[in-house]
């Protein structure tokens, strides 16, 4: 594992690579103030990209499970989630202004041979930031979790990858929490096919599985809890999506389920991400990865 130090900008918020992308997501959180890389083979000439705290985006080469050094290729304000297209060719990004009060944007980015980012399109959003989104290559379609309003939405997508008008959005249930009623969408996942996705309210303890049509109108379809759950934040599938596991925040473990392709999860196992024994400062879990063997999980 190697690490190359992020200027002072600010902590990353999403990671994106080129060509192997599905195992090198969204590694920021990981390591406050640092970008960790697990690489899966012997790769040349990759691009990593990191979406900061507060200082737009970042380009580091990756070149022999190494970082090179971290250079600004988009000077946006506001954090930046970051979000790769299949074939590596297109990176969206949901920008979120420092004072979180309105003014959220998608934007669309062709990616360079050289890494650099040209601009296909951008989109004001309504629903605030996104914290999360996914990109599905066989629909045409890209989606994206608000965890401020609690909300998932459908874009479509054009055959150059620019994303268009909003097809769908789909509100959560809201539930009491103090003098609340709060969803909390905190991450969104296509199943293989694109036909499903599925979302964890962390402030629910629930996962819910969305239908999704062919227009991209998005359909609750249905929602497990379990008392396993402590604040559900993020989840992974394998690459058939027979399973699927689940990371929670607060409760430092992992929810793995069996996935029967047509939305419904049975439970078959909870493991720790922290020693049984371990008594230092309180500990949040941020992110999981599967690698694509199957065999490993990162959390």
């Amino acid at each position: 594992m190697q690490s190359s130090e992020v200027p002072e900008y600010g902590r990353p918020s999403g990671v994106e690579r080129v060509k192997n992308a599905p195992f090198v997501r969204r590694l920021a959180g990981l390591l406050s103030g640092v970008l960790a890389v697990c690489p899966c083979g012997a790769i040349g000439g990759d691009h990593v990209f990191i979406g900061s705290g507060e200082g737009g985006i970042y380009l580091c080469e990756f070149d022999d499970g190494r970082l090179g050094e971290a250079r600004r290729v988009f000077s946006g304000e506001g954090s930046t989630n970051l979000e790769l297209g299949p074939a590596g060719e297109v990176l969206y990004t949901s920008v979120r202004p420092p004072e979180r009060n309105g003014g959220a944007q998608l934007i669309a980015f062709e990616v360079r041979e050289d890494g650099t980012l040209r601009e296909l399109s951008r989109l004001g959003l309504a629903t605030g930031h996104f914290c999360s989104l996914a990109v599905s290559g066989e629909r045409r379609l890209l989606l994206g979790a608000s965890y401020d309003a609690g909300v998932v939405a459908s874009f479509r997508l054009a055959d150059h990858g620019a994303a268009r008008e909003k097809a769908s959005q789909l509100e959560l249930p809201r539930f009491p929490k103090g003098r609340k009623e709060l969803a909390r969408a905190h991450d969104v996942e296509f199943n293989n096919d694109g036909s499903l996705a599925f979302v964890p309210d962390i402030a629910n303890d629930r996962i819910y599985t969305l239908a999704i049509d062919p227009d991209g109108t998005l359909i609750q379809k249905s929602f497990i809890s379990s008392d396993s759950f402590q604040g559900p934040r993020h989840l992974v599938l394998n690459a058939g999506a027979s399973r699927l596991y689940v990371l929670n925040q607060m409760g430092s473990s992992i929810v793995g389920f069996d996935h029967d392709g047509r939305g419904g999860l049975s439970e078959f196992q909870t493991i720790p991400t922290i020693p049984s024994d371990y008594d230092g400062p309180q500990n949040h879990s941020a992110e999981i990865l599967l690698h694509p063997s199957a065999k490993h999980i990162y959390a």
